[in-house]
């Protein structure tokens, strides 16, 4: 049965490009016969800024507000600001988070992290696999934002740390096993993966981290990771638009050179997306 109404909160950083995605949903919706209703909050005008938009359509829509705990779908595309935003969620809601993490310039300069080399003797390799840079070692983990290189080696048993390449996400000191990793002075620390997913888990067993930026970089453009993220949402069928009423108004929205990339990226992320609505089915 069709439900009366569709709640849906996008969250990311400013130059993500939330706010084109939010009007291809949309114009997509409106297409499709439904009222819609849309509000834009915060820092949309600054690069690396919160960015969040309420999207609501259905038969008969009066706010444009997004209860909190009344959402269907939370599409986010920065890690932090899922966390964030997460109140907005309905219990069994849908969460589709990109795995890609922006830091704030104000975190990444306050955050130092600092290594006690007398507690590490085993050189297990926990912290590199569980730092944000760590695509040197596994390019799942693709953030192009943040410096090129991990500041984490392990040479001849021993962990080094280079902090001058450290965004000071803090990750690697949950994966410490020794505890030789630390803030140094206590500074703010940015939410680490761990924290997001159980965070998440406390409100849904549907909320999926995806590799949304590192799949529109395969493909030629980091860029296309919003529209990437566009196809798989719907891709998992959950909400009523139609593949062929969101790629006529790719066609649309995005300026004519980059259309085929983003039509790309649209059927790539329907492919995930379907994957997820198969995991879905087979949870229920």
């Amino acid at each position: 049965m069709m439900k009366e109404e569709y709640n849906i909160i996008l969250t990311g950083t400013g130059g993500q490009g939330v706010l084109l995605s939010s009007n291809i949903l949309g114009w997509s919706a409106l297409q499709s016969g439904y009222q819609v209703r849309a509000a834009e909050t915060h820092g949309m005008a600054q690069r690396g800024g919160s960015v969040i938009v309420h999207l609501r359509f259905g038969k008969k829509v009066q706010s444009p507000l997004v209860k909190t705990g009344n959402a269907d779908v939370i599409l986010a595309f920065e890690l932090a600001e899922s966390l964030r935003n997460a109140r907005y969620l309905r219990h069994d809601g849908l969460a589709i988070i990109n795995q890609q993490i922006s830091i704030p310039p104000i975190i990444y300069a306050s955050q130092k992290i600092q290594l006690d080399q007398a507690k590490c003797m085993t050189g297990c390799n926990n912290c590199i696999s569980a730092c944000e840079l760590s695509y040197v070692i596994n390019p799942k983990h693709y953030f192009p934002v943040l410096p090129t290189r991990s500041p984490l080696a392990v040479i001849n048993g021993e962990c080094r740390l280079y902090a001058e390449y450290c965004t000071g996400c803090g990750n690697c000191i949950d994966a410490c096993p020794q505890q030789a990793l630390a803030f140094k002075d206590q500074e703010i620390r940015y939410p680490s993966r761990f924290q997001i997913e159980e965070r998440f888990k406390k409100i849904t067993s549907r909320y999926y981290i995806v590799p949304a930026s590192y799949m529109a970089f395969k493909l030629g453009n980091i860029r296309a990771t919003n529209v990437f993220m566009v196809g798989i949402l719907i891709g998992t069928n959950q909400v009523p638009i139609s593949p062929e009423i969101i790629k006529d108004n790719l066609e649309n929205l995005i300026k004519a050179k980059f259309r085929d990339l983003n039509l790309k990226a649209f059927e790539k992320g329907m492919n995930m997306g379907k994957k997820i609505s198969e995991n879905i089915q087979r949870s229920h």
